[in-house]
């Protein structure tokens, strides 16, 4: 869960209403004025057409409330001056609750009381334009302020100053804009040096920013009030620390130190995208009083902290608790939530300071800019000053999101096909900045700008600072490859300079360039004499391709063939020796043809492998074949030049090991088995361990179980006894004791005894009885005056029970009460009879005692009133009632007030509404995709559209339809002629894209032959899919989350959200397989009678490389040149290593002898072989040579020297002893007089 708490020490709300007991006793001046408070705001139609509602807040303690007033609208710029009469909507309800037992002067009281009136009235505006005002004014300002220059008298009509508000309206820029609202009253009742924080809760229903500033209170469009010196509109009361106001919140802060009414105006200004489109203004008056000796109850911010704003991401669950405290103690608070958030949960337990819980998950269709709002109210007991504190709490739920934009190289991403130039940039919108990114790269990058990238789809994770996330795509393109072809249109005849070329470009940026070897910079090259010339083409990005066109005097052809074949060259002779062949052939222009052909012999190749397996398994030969015994297999393959490739292969067989035991364990106890685990049951366990050569070792452990004994006895004893237990330990309380015996197996025996201890009582009662009544003693005795008694009895356990009584004697009472009801109410006496009638009733109760009590009643019946009203208002459209009470459906609604006699003044209204029917939205398409995805939305209404988004209007969504492409709930609000009505709810859910990236990523080389294991990393954990490409093209079966690649390409991965169908494409790794050439090429035929061969490497592997020849596999020491110089049979080849590491095996070329010279053996044998300790050299001379023999193994270190210099001639047998050799392949190389041979021997 993401959630973040933040401290606002301005969004909290504190409306403190005071029951105020005398206010300015005795002023006449509070009798004639009347306005304390006023504000105008409106409400969008259609069209041009405004609900405007003006408030007046009256102080009771004055003149009448006017019946309607004057809306004046006009705008400079239109032209446009004009009066509206807007009438009374509601029967001005009190909105002052002082204690129930005070009255106001609302209601015939001395305590202040303040009635709220609404005046409410639709206006067409003639057209559209950017400074209209709305303004009203109302007579008689209170009187009662004390912080501004009143006129003097102040209690005469002809000299009341008036109250003047205004709303500003911008019908250009907003044509179907609200103005703010506020849902708490303007009239702010403070107490004499305690804190005091005051919030209008201004609503905005559009979700446009909002400002707050102070302004001095208007009498006209022109003037204001003049404040007393050393006040002003910053600085309207004497407060310590200075009265302030929050500019973005609009929270008024104050701790009044003198006791005072002052006045205090508000302007509420309201942005879209920067632009001005509305204002409103409230005008509200502040009365700081003595309020000892009640203190206002209070509620903490967030977790008792001072915090009242919270942050919690979409889809994750936020709660903390609210508790509350009053600091007069024994106070009782009550607190109560306004359901701010209706689909959020506010627990209230506990008393007498009750602690709220709030809880709410919002879901991905929530997030907005704007918060969430809700207010908790505390209220006290005290009377008759009861205090009342009001907090509001703020939750933002950040709609994270952004755009990615990439870099452009004329309308690519990067400048070349292949490069990794390009970039791309995030800028997020919505959140909590600071932000944090994680790109799909490797490596990963982490700023606002990817670099370094190629072309392909990439995915960016934008984190804001409390946690929440959104995954955004954004790709590089690029060009398609480049490429130059130069084409000889006219071949030079006979090396004449008639030779023509054409060069041309495709792919890339276009806007070639050319520029050819021999300085033409047109595609057209002419005048050619015979040779290869070579052409660049050049794009617009900078990119280039070369191409070469050749006007042929000398071909070259590069062949290889296996050692032992032929090859033909162009003139048709037969070659089977590696080498370099120059044919020359006549053209059709009677010129030479010169044809150079480079001939190769790839060799056989032989490779020893030694294996082994565990007894059972079995193994898999290069061959295919399946084998689970020991022994020496051979398999032929072919290499990847088509030539044989030889793999012995020596397996060995590892035996398994099985063992049993047998434990026994006390029951309870647990016993570890030899694999760790620990066990505590009996039965039969199997441990499977591994040998020392990696093969299976089972151990079967039998494990019993010797029973543990566990008996419990009962024993009671009266209080003060003792008990001994089982194991001789005596008791005296009671409790279970436990005594730990051992039984003959040498496990527990444990007896439990349960000591009960019965009590020995001394138990005391309080009677009251009547006067003239008797009380009968636990030890039956009766008594009839006041006094203390003893009685002695015994509880059914045998011990002793003392019951001291103390008898009261209660008498009689009697008592008389005043009350008064309402005509046709009644009244219930105390004795439960109900009365209407006026007159003296007596009842006959009992006190509390239970003994008589006489209750004297003299009851008044006072006058009710009734009167009847008739009401239209448009369906949706709601109705203040003159209780109060806010009503919506049509029907006849009964108020019932209070006279000044308490007594009901019944108001009935007759309800009635035009019913006007709601749009209905439908979904074309499935409401859940992905990122990338959409879909539409239609409406069933004919015109007026607005759509809206989690509550706050689309801008430009004004169409029958729309697409939707983000997460969030959507309606459709049309402007019907008795205002807004609003479609069903439609859920659209955008899944994210999966974030996958593969490592390693970038510009990686490979050796060929060998191979590079790419890996995908993906944001989910399982239900994913993978699919790899290469090159944009899917691999058959690369469907895991690693593939091994070989070849050179680009590679990328799809991975699939299983559970919602949704894919990610990772970032690009692009893979280069490093190869060259490598070519052995001889100076004279490879049968000779012991000349001199001259062996050349012909490679490609560059500056760096490193050259090692070999003779039949075996590294010839100091042999590290571009050449060789041999006259010895056998077979040769060079191992090639590049300065990168990779490495590779030339061709081979095989050296024999032929020159019939009789001293060459015939015959060289080993024997036995394979052999087991003694072995045998047998070879025949025919003339004297001097004979050498050494033992290799397969790595070509020598191991022994059999015999050195050995004189030999004719049949000839050296031995040797293998004994202390491991079983295993190995050569014997005889030399005679320096000429050397190898035979293969194998020991078992």
């Amino acid at each position: 869960m993401k959630k973040f708490y933040q401290m606002k020490s301005g969004l909290t709300l504190r409306l403190l209403v005071l029951t105020i007991a005398i206010l300015f006793a005795g002023s006449t001046k509070t009798q004639a004025s009347h306005a304390a408070g006023a504000d105008l705001t409106y409400r969008w139609l259609s069209g041009n057409t405004y609900e405007v509602t003006a408030a007046f807040y009256r102080d009771c303690g004055g003149i009448a409330q006017p019946t309607t007033v004057t809306l004046n609208y006009a705008s400079a710029n239109c032209g446009v001056n004009q009066n509206v009469t807007l009438p009374a909507i509601n029967n001005g309800p009190v909105i002052t609750f002082p204690c129930n037992s005070v009255q106001t002067t609302c209601s015939g009281g001395s305590t202040p009381g303040i009635q709220q009136w609404l005046y409410r009235g639709n206006i067409t505006l003639p057209s559209a334009c950017s400074d209209w005002k709305l303004s009203y004014s109302v007579t008689a300002r209170n009187c009662a302020v004390t912080t501004i220059v009143q006129p003097s008298p102040c209690n005469s009509s002809t000299s009341f100053e008036p109250i003047y508000v205004e709303a500003l309206l911008n019908n250009l820029n907003a044509p179907q804009n609200s103005s703010p609202t506020f849902s708490n009253v303007p009239i702010s009742f403070v107490c004499l040096g305690q804190n005091f924080n005051y919030n209008h809760g201004v609503i905005d229903l559009n979700g446009d920013s909002l400002t707050y500033e102070l302004i001095t209170p208007l009498t006209s469009a022109t003037t204001t009030v003049t404040y007393l010196s050393g006040y002003s509109a910053s600085s309207p009361i004497l407060s310590s620390p200075a009265f302030s106001i929050n500019p973005n919140t609009g929270d008024l802060f104050m701790n009044p130190t003198a006791i005072q009414v002052s006045v205090v105006a508000i302007r509420v200004k309201e942005y879209r995208n920067g632009i001005l489109i509305g204002s409103v203004i409230r005008d509200m008056q502040i009365y700081s009083r003595n309020c000892t000796p009640n203190f206002v109850p209070f509620a903490s911010g967030i977790n008792g902290t001072s915090e009242n704003t919270a942050y919690v991401c979409p889809g994750s669950a936020l709660c903390f608790n609210i508790t509350s405290g009053d600091p007069n103690p024994g106070q009782t608070v009550v607190m109560t939530w306004n359901s701010g958030i209706p689909a959020a949960t506010f627990n209230i337990s506990g008393s007498p300071y009750p602690t709220g819980q709030f809880c709410w998950t919002p879901q991905p269709s929530d997030a907005r800019s704007q918060p969430y709002t809700f207010t908790v109210t505390v209220r006290d007991d005290a009377c008759p000053l009861n205090g009342v504190q009001t907090y509001s709490f703020s939750v933002y739920v950040p709609d994270v999101d952004g755009t990615v934009a990439s870099s452009n190289y004329n309308g690519f991403g990067v400048s070349c096909n292949g490069s990794t130039n390009g970039s791309l940039t995030v800028t997020p919108t919505g959140g909590i900045a600071p932000f944090t990114y994680s790109w799909n790269t490797y490596p990963v990058q982490t700023g606002a700008v990817a670099t370094g990238l190629g072309a392909g789809n990439y995915q960016v994770v934008v984190t804001d600072s409390i946690g929440c996330q959104v995954t955004l795509n954004g790709s590089i393109t690029e060009p398609t490859l480049l490429n130059a072809s130069a084409v000889v249109n006219q071949d030079a005849t006979c090396a004449n300079a008639n030779g023509s070329a054409t060069l041309s470009g495709a792919g890339g940026a276009g806007g070639y360039s050319y520029n050819w070897s021999n300085g033409v910079t047109t595609a057209a090259n002419a005048g050619l004499l015979p040779g290869t010339y070579t052409g660049t083409v050049t794009d617009a990005n900078g990119c280039s391709a070369v191409s070469q066109a050749t006007d042929p005097s000398q071909q070259s052809v590069n062949a290889s063939i296996c050692s032992g074949g032929t090859y033909l060259l162009p003139d048709g002779n037969s070659v089977s020796v590696g080498g370099v062949y120059t044919t020359t052939l006549m053209s059709s222009l009677g010129c030479d043809s010169v044809i150079v052909t480079t001939l190769s012999v790839n060799s056989v190749i032989t490779v020893q492998e030694n294996v082994s397996i565990c007894d059972g398994n079995t193994y898999l030969l290069p061959n295919g074949q399946v084998v689970s015994t020991g022994g020496v297999y051979t398999s032929n393959l072919l290499t990847s030049a088509g030539c044989d490739s030889i793999i012995t292969t020596t397996l060995t067989v590892n035996p398994i090991y099985a063992f049993i035991e047998n434990v026994s364990v006390c029951d309870g106890d647990s016993y570890t088995l030899p694999n760790g685990n620990s066990v505590s049951a009996a039965g039969t366990y199997v441990s499977m361990l591994t040998s020392v050569s990696g093969c299976d070792s089972v151990i079967t452990t039998n494990l019993s179980l010797n029973p543990v004994y566990a008996l419990a006895e009962n024993v009671s004893i009266c209080d003060g006894a003792s008990y001994v237990l089982p194991n001789g330990n005596t008791v005296t309380v009671a409790g279970s004791f436990v005594s730990m015996l051992t039984s003959v197996s040498g496990c527990d025996s444990v007896i439990t005894s349960n000591v009960t201890v019965n009590p020995v009582y001394a138990l005391a009662e309080n009677v009251s009885i009547c006067d003239g009544s008797t009380y009968t003693l636990p030890n039956g005795q009766v008594v009839s005056t006041g006094g203390v008694y003893t009685s002695n009895l015994q509880t059914t356990a045998g011990c002793d029970s003392i019951i001291t009584t103390t008898v009261n004697v209660n008498a009689t009472a009697s008592s008389t009460t005043n009350a008064s009801i309402c005509s046709g109410g009644s009244y219930t006496l105390p004795d439960g009879v109900v009365v209407s009638q006026s007159g003296t009733y007596t009842s006959t109760l009992q006190t509390q005692a239970g003994c008589d009590s006489i209750v004297t009643t003299n009851l008044i019946v006072n006058d009710v009133f009734q009167s009847s009203e008739s009401v239209s208002i448009c369906s949706g459209q709601s109705y203040v009632l003159p209780n109060g009470q806010t009503v919506s459906q049509a029907g006849v609604y009964t108020s019932n007030l209070t006279t000044q006699s308490g007594c009901d003044s019944v108001v009935t209204s007759t309800l009635s509404f035009i019913q006007v029917s709601v749009p209905v939205i439908t979904a074309q398409g499935s409401t859940t995709f992905c990122a990338g995805g959409s879909v539409t939305l239609s409406s069933s209404a004919e015109a007026n559209y607005q759509w809206l988004r989690n509550n706050v209007p689309i801008n430009g969504a004004t169409s029958q339809s729309y697409v939707a492409n983000k997460s969030g709930n959507y309606k459709m609000q049309i402007t019907t002629a008795c205002g807004l009505r609003y479609s069903n709810k439609i859920v659209v859910t955008k899944n994210p894209l999966p974030v996958v990236s593969v490592s390693p990523g970038g510009f990686n080389n490979v050796c060929i032959g060998d191979s590079i294991l790419l890996t995908a990393s993906v944001n989910l954990s399982g239900n994913v899919g993978y699919q790899w490409y290469r090159n944009n093209l899917p691999i058959a079966g690369a469907t895991n989350a690693t593939y091994y690649a070989k070849t050179t390409g680009r590679f990328k991965v799809v991975a699939t959200n299983l559970l919602t169908g949704c894919t990610g494409l990772s970032n690009q790794s692009r893979i280069t397989v490093l190869n060259f050439t490598a070519n052995i090429t001889h100076d004279i035929p490879l049968v000779t009678c012991f000349e001199d061969i001259t062996m050349t490497l012909n490679t490609t592997a560059g500056a760096g490389a490193i050259y090692q020849w070999r003779m039949d596999g075996i590294d010839i020491p100091g042999a590290n040149g571009l050449t060789y110089v041999t006259k010895n049979p056998g077979v040769y080849n060079v191992k090639v290593t590049a300065a990168n590491g990779c490495s590779k095996i030339s061709n081979s070329l095989t050296v024999s002898i032929n020159c019939n010279d009789t001293r060459l053996s015939d015959m060289l044998q080993v024997s036995p072989n394979p052999a087991k300790g003694q072995v045998a050299i047998e070879t025949f001379y025919h003339k004297e040579v001097q004979m050498s023999a050494e033992l290799y193994d397969m790595t070509g270190r020598q191991l022994k020297t059999i015999c050195t210099n050995l004189e030999a001639k004719g049949y000839t047998k050296v031995t040797f002893n293998t004994t202390g050799l491991n079983a295993g392949i190995y050569l014997i190389r005889v030399s005679d007089s320096g000429i050397p041979r190898t035979i293969r021997l194998i020991v078992e």
